[in-house]
């Protein structure tokens, strides 16, 4: 199952990039912003979350409110959180632990820290070896014989990707793939073409009423990269590293 994350700041260029930080280095994580207390409190009302990133709020009042309310949920259906900062010093920040915060991040901060953190708090899983990048609008298309399925991307690499689609029965599972990838840059729209790809790992997000797969993910592995490939790979991985440094200074 994947891990449900909820990241909460007035911010919304940092939600984006933090989300897309996690996105990129952890494959089971589902990512949902909220700007504020309030509203992430209302989506804890209508959804399960395994964790919590957020900033405190000018309003003190407003998250000491909100963790007295979340201690009442069972430890099972409990959200661990974490409190992220400028400056660990600041005196919010022990207010934050005494209210019930599992742990502190400091930003900005790295791709390594931050799933660091989501891991301490919230189910350690192994970290991938290729820096992995979630880039907003990228599609791939998954060709397997004459067959063919759209699904959109959630994080790729010079290793492999993973990508989520509506599962279609005649999709299998175990046969790989030849993959053409579509990315959004820039308002420009560039293709990677015939990445032949071996299928690793496959995770069902949801099923239907009879328990069959309805939405799922697939991660695979790049079994050859054609040159020309990992040059537009290598150039749009630079760029998205370079702009996650520049919104998270």
């Amino acid at each position: 199952m994947a891990r449900n994350i909820m990241i909460v700041d007035g911010s919304v260029p940092r939600r984006r990039v933090i989300a897309s930080m996690i996105m990129a280095n952890l494959s089971d994580a589902e990512v949902t912003e909220a700007k504020n207390a309030y509203e992430a409190w209302e989506l804890l009302q209508r959804a399960q979350f395994n964790l919590i990133l957020f900033f405190w709020e000018p309003s003190a009042e407003a998250w000491l409110n909100f963790f007295l309310r979340l201690k009442k949920h069972p430890t099972s259906n409990r959200a661990g959180a974490i409190l992220l900062t400028t400056d660990t010093g600041f005196p919010y920040v022990k207010e934050a632990l005494r209210a019930g915060v599992a742990d502190t991040l400091t930003i900005p901060c790295g791709k390594l820290e931050l799933t660091n953190a989501v891991n301490r708090v919230c189910n350690p899983v192994a970290f991938h070896q290729s820096p992995r990048h979630s880039l907003p609008g990228t599609t791939a298309l998954l060709q397997q014989g004459s067959r063919s399925y759209h699904a959109r991307v959630i994080n790729v690499s010079l290793g492999g990707l993973l990508c989520e689609f509506d599962y279609i029965e005649d999709f299998s599972v175990t046969t790989p793939a030849t993959i053409n990838i579509t990315f959004q840059h820039q308002e420009k729209q560039l293709t990677a073409n015939g990445i032949y790809s071996i299928p690793i790992r496959f995770y069902v997000l949801d099923n239907n009423a009879n328990y069959s797969p309805n939405r799922v993910r697939i991660a695979y592995r790049f079994a050859k990269l054609p040159m020309a490939v990992q040059d537009l790979f290598e150039q749009l991985f630079q760029f998205a590293t370079e702009q996650e440094r520049l919104l998270l200074r």
